[in-house]
């Protein structure tokens, strides 16, 4: 699992319940403020295509767009199932320090782990006699 983070361009509504303004925030957020479907607040979008009278004099809720919004977000690039998060960070900063390596670093870590593995074998020796 690979772990990167990107910027998305995210746009800011307004919420409106007849005249009063009742919430400012991206879909997810205001989605989770009323405890609506994201869909429904996409709803309310296309209610303000509507003229404004109509909406303020039937007390309707109606969403306007305001502005845009850079966010950062982390993107997940899933593998194989039941794989920890914890596993994919330490993986992706070893594939970040071997892409830097030389060829003596590789060959260090080689015979690094073969050294480890002959000191295990060892220990598993001595604990058969």
């Amino acid at each position: 699992m690979m772990i990167r983070q990107e910027y998305k361009t995210v746009t800011i509504y307004e919420v409106y319940k007849g005249s009063k303004c009742i919430g400012k925030g991206t879909v997810v957020e205001l989605a989770e403020k009323f405890g609506k479907n994201k869909t429904t607040i996409y709803g309310w979008g296309r209610q303000s295509k509507k003229p404004i009278v109509e909406l303020v004099e039937h007390n309707i809720t109606y969403a306007i767009k305001v502005g845009k919004r850079r966010v950062k977000i982390d993107v997940y690039r899933k593998s194989r199932p039941g794989f920890k998060l914890e596993e994919a960070k330490l993986e992706e900063f070893e594939e970040e320090q071997r892409e830097f390596e030389s060829k003596e670093d590789r060959r260090l870590r080689r015979n690094i782990r073969a050294q480890m593995a002959i000191e295990n074998m060892r220990k598993d020796d001595s604990v058969f006699k």
